[in-house]
């Protein structure tokens, strides 16, 4: 764009150019600029600043040397989009995971993260947050986004959620690899644990040690969440393994509760344990098909005044971090979840690229038995009194506050 200008010693045109507002300079925010502002900054073409920052094309040291400076000093990087639009490809794939928070699922994001990135690929993750409203609105989204491909938690309430969403991924040539959940879809490839065969292999180590009254206490419902269904039919064909009659085998299911709401979920759990222990032919052993349900149930039987494994045996399941540090350190099944998130992944970049693979498979990780001391089995070794730790005077947890009496009386079974 030009300007005119009149000369003071006459009536001469002038013209000159103006300089327009630099739009890397757009509502006062001094971004990066593109390759086309650098360009006009240094009154040079696109090719040419495009080749002197590649190290390729005819031109002058000097001008390469020009170009290559004024990218350092403005703090240009090459656009992402521009690439992805010439390549025709995104480089990212999607992960939706039903509760981000859950500590059971971090090793299968971080796996995910891992093989992607090793793959030079990105991440968009999205929490469904238990929602089938949320789950289809971020398949969508996923398609717009044109990601090239999906690794899903199938979590939502199911036939709520529905699978038309799942399926249009695939008909939209998008790989989709289900995750955790092992959700009977046609052409869908999963990959969980075995679930059923862990539960099964807990209840044994149990009734080894003498239990023949083992209950199971679980997060309910369990008609949409395929992990906890199997988790149960684990349980009860371990019980008719074992002959176990009904009555010497329990089932205790957690009301549902709205998400978020800790204190009603808390209170539900309160009153299992202590309609539990009120039987009069109670359980001497537990078990639990999650880490976090397996360590509020050992609260509120220390709140009841009873302790683990004396009074109550629990094995749990997941192995999470935290699941080696309480008091007493927590039996579980290893879930092997970060074997399952890099399984998923290579299953989904293998698609990718076009390997030649069987989607329609569900591939089935096992789990591991890790005996530590709420079971009863015995103190590790490595949690035992050596020369380098003398011996306290009082017991580990002594230090613990002391339940009040109406936290007590709140779990403690009636007579």
């Amino acid at each position: 764009m030009f300007s005119y200008s009149i000369n003071q010693n006459g009536y001469s045109i002038h013209l000159s150019k103006l300089t327009m507002p630099s739009a890397s300079k757009k509502n006062g925010l001094n971004r990066p600029p593109s390759m086309m502002e650098l360009a006009d900054e240094l009154d040079l073409s696109v090719a040419t600043v495009s080749n002197a920052l590649r190290g390729c094309g005819a031109m002058t040291a000097a001008t390469r040397q020009r170009v290559v400076a004024a990218a350092a000093k403005r703090h240009y990087r090459p656009s992402l989009l521009a690439q992805q639009l010439k390549q025709r490809s995104t480089r990212t794939i999607g992960m939706l995971v039903p509760m981000i928070g859950d500590t059971a699922y971090a090793p299968m994001l971080q796996a995910v993260e891992r093989v992607a990135r090793s793959n030079g690929y990105n991440v968009i993750l999205g929490d469904t947050e238990l929602s089938a409203d949320l789950e289809r609105e971020y398949t969508e989204m996923m398609m717009q986004r044109r990601v090239e491909g999906v690794i899903m938690i199938p979590y939502a309430p199911r036939p709520a959620a529905g699978e038309g969403h799942l399926l249009e991924l695939e008909k939209a040539g998008v790989p989709l690899v289900l995750l955790d959940q092992d959700l009977p879809l046609p052409g869908i490839a999963r990959v969980v644990a075995d679930n059923q065969g862990a539960i099964r292999t807990a209840v044994r180590h149990l009734a080894g040690l003498g239990h023949r009254r083992i209950g199971f206490l679980y997060m309910a419902p369990v008609a949409w969440d395929f992990a906890s269904r199997a988790r149960l039919n684990g349980f009860r064909a371990a019980v008719a393994e074992l002959g176990l009659t009904p009555e010497a085998a329990p089932e205790l299911a957690v009301g549902e509760v709205a998400i978020g709401d800790e204190a009603a979920h808390n209170e539900h759990i309160t009153q299992l344990v202590a309609q539990l222990m009120a039987r009069p032919d109670r359980p001497t052993a537990i078990v639990v098909p999650t880490d976090m349900l397996a360590i509020k149930i050992m609260r509120c039987l220390w709140l009841a005044g009873l302790k683990v494994p004396d009074d109550l045996a629990v094995v749990g399941f997941d192995d999470i971090l935290v699941a080696a540090h309480t008091t007493p350190s927590l039996t579980t099944m290893r879930q092997p979840a970060a074997a399952m998130g890099a399984r998923a992944a290579e299953r989904l970049f293998a698609r990718i690229r076009g390997e030649a693979v069987t989607a329609a498979t569900c591939e089935i990780l096992p789990c591991e038995l890790v005996v530590r001391e709420s079971c009863g089995a015995g103190t590790p070794a490595s949690l035992r009194h050596s020369d380098h730790f003398p011996k306290a005077a009082e017991p580990f947890g002594s230090n613990c506050p002391t339940p009040t009496v109406a936290e007590r009386r709140a779990v403690t079974p009636r007579s």
